[in-house]
């Protein structure tokens, strides 16, 4: 079966408007660390190092989803479907092209106020062995919490999540029922 090829791209206001906010908080986490003595309430104090040692985190996280962001190629689609499959690049987590054939279920989930399509797939462990170890974690994280390693995230694209799971439900139709 012939798929039109669609693509979606990510919505640059938001990924900016995430980029400022990653930002403030690697300077908050910064100016928090330098600042840490203010913390003591007596010369021998542990709170010092608690505040550098949770700043220092804080730090690394921010730093690490900022520079995710702005170094994410802007000319990449951030989801296209084919007649392969779904060529997810909507997450740090994403794992690329997610085959038709594969594909058992999909099903549009809200967590805690995002939007996102949960893939099921026939065999998980064919997508999870190209994975990076960083990767593989958080795949496993999410499918300990949406019982499937693989998802889809709407919020950050150009459609409304409504119209992208309308098209990516009307090309597994496509494909499954040779419709």
């Amino acid at each position: 079966m012939q798929i039109e090829p669609i693509s979606i791209s990510s919505n640059i206001k938001k990924q900016n408007n995430l980029i400022i906010t990653g930002l403030f908080f690697v300077v908050a986490s910064i100016i928090i660390f330098i600042n840490a003595d203010l913390y003591a309430k007596t010369p021998d104090s542990v709170a010092p190092q608690i505040v550098r040692g949770l700043s220092i985190f804080s730090f690394l996280f921010f730093a690490g989803i900022t520079a995710y962001l702005l170094f994410r190629s802007k000319n990449e689609d951030a989801l296209a479907l084919n007649s392969k499959g779904i060529v997810d690049h909507t997450s740090a987590s994403s794992i690329g092209l997610i085959e038709w054939e594969d594909i058992t279920k999909i099903e549009p989930k809200n967590i805690s106020s995002g939007e996102f399509l949960m893939i099921t797939v026939k065999d998980p462990e064919k997508y999870l062995k190209r994975a990076s170890i960083w990767k593989k974690m958080l795949l496993k994280m999410n499918g300990a919490i949406a019982k499937t390693p693989f998802s889809i995230t709407l919020n950050g694209l150009n459609l409304p999540p409504e119209s992208v799971t309308i098209l990516v439900n009307e090309n597994y139709r496509k494909f499954k029922f040779n419709e």
